[in-house]
């Protein structure tokens, strides 16, 4: 019977640690299936449905809703206005922030240092805030931008930035590279401030300097770091909704709509739920094909590491 009490007493101490920890965890898990995977299994289930948002029943359509994207020319123009917030995020944003945390680090001082603090501030302004800024900014009479032109005696070149169809796009762009130009400011300056000395003094001595040591000894060193940089910039390209809902709702005619905000305004002002679902199932799936990116490009570079270790 006494050899029988040690294994009661550990069963049931597994048994209550078991416990804790599913008290621990089952509140945190509770929310994600609550307010993360339902909402996408719903937004999944009224895609293949017509549904206004009012009525008990919804109208099961199959796959019409995904046909007629593949039919509707504001579709593609909100797909082609994500895509260039990628390439102008990609070519623009990430190359100006890395120059900008490589120019910091070459000068070293405390002013340098204080730059990157006021490059971040954006990153932690609500989107609304920013919105409201540049509609000010971009405001035709009494915007900055334009007081600045006329200042300067150019006033032929003052427009009405944002909702001109030919300056409207271009206007939001430019605010999508100031927003987050600073966050990868950041993170290309602690990925260079983390480089070992050593190596970049021995790569000094043997006579490499300026850009040719950026290209070949600092950039290769920070491959993982400008990945997640890619990374970042590449989902968030897909993310935005409230900046352009602010400073143009979408508009000029669909112009500057991206996924987000067409998904919004056939949901929410069209009351076309099931069409609006689909819109965010291709989101979703832009996200996921972001991500599966990442991992496969992670996976080469590990492969590729351990090649060259051996």
């Amino acid at each position: 019977m006494s050899d029988g009490v040690p294994a009661v007493k550990k069963h049931s101490f597994a048994w209550r640690r078991k416990l804790f920890v599913g008290l621990l965890i089952g509140p945190a898990l509770l929310l994600i299936l609550t307010f993360a995977y339902w909402p996408i299994l719903s937004t999944l289930q009224y895609s293949f449905n017509s549904w206004n948002g009012f009525s008990k029943e919804m109208t099961w359509v199959g796959w019409d809703n995904y046909l007629r994207l593949l039919r509707d020319p504001y579709f593609y123009n909100a797909l082609k206005n994500n895509l260039l917030i990628v390439a102008v995020s990609l070519l623009i944003q990430l190359p100006l922030s890395f120059v900008t945390a490589y120019t910091i680090f070459k000068v070293k001082n405390r002013w340098a240092e204080l730059s990157k603090v006021i490059f971040y501030i954006p990153c932690i302004l609500s989107m609304v805030m920013i919105g409201l800024l540049w509609r000010f900014i971009y405001d035709y009479q009494y915007g900055t931008l334009n007081t600045l032109l006329k200042a300067i005696h150019l006033p032929g070149l003052a427009r009405v930035w944002l909702t001109d169809p030919q300056t409207a796009l271009g206007a939001i762009l430019v605010v999508v590279v100031w927003v987050y130009f600073g966050y990868h400011c950041l993170i290309h300056s602690a990925g260079i401030n983390a480089l070992p000395v050593t190596i970049l003094e021995a790569a000094k001595i043997d006579g490499a300097k300026g850009w040719v040591m950026v290209g070949g000894i600092m950039l290769p060193m920070l491959s993982e770091v400008i990945r997640v940089s890619l990374i970042i910039s590449l989902v968030g390209s897909f993310q935005f909704f409230d900046l352009i809902w602010i400073l143009t709702g979408g508009g000029p005619f669909h112009r500057t709509d991206v996924l987000a905000t067409y998904m919004y305004n056939r949901a929410f002002q069209a009351r076309e739920f099931g069409y609006g679902g689909a819109i965010a199932v291709v989101i979703l799936l832009c996200a996921l094909g972001a991500t599966l990116i990442q991992n496969l490009w992670q996976r080469e570079n590990a492969k590729g590491g351990q090649a060259n270790e051996v």
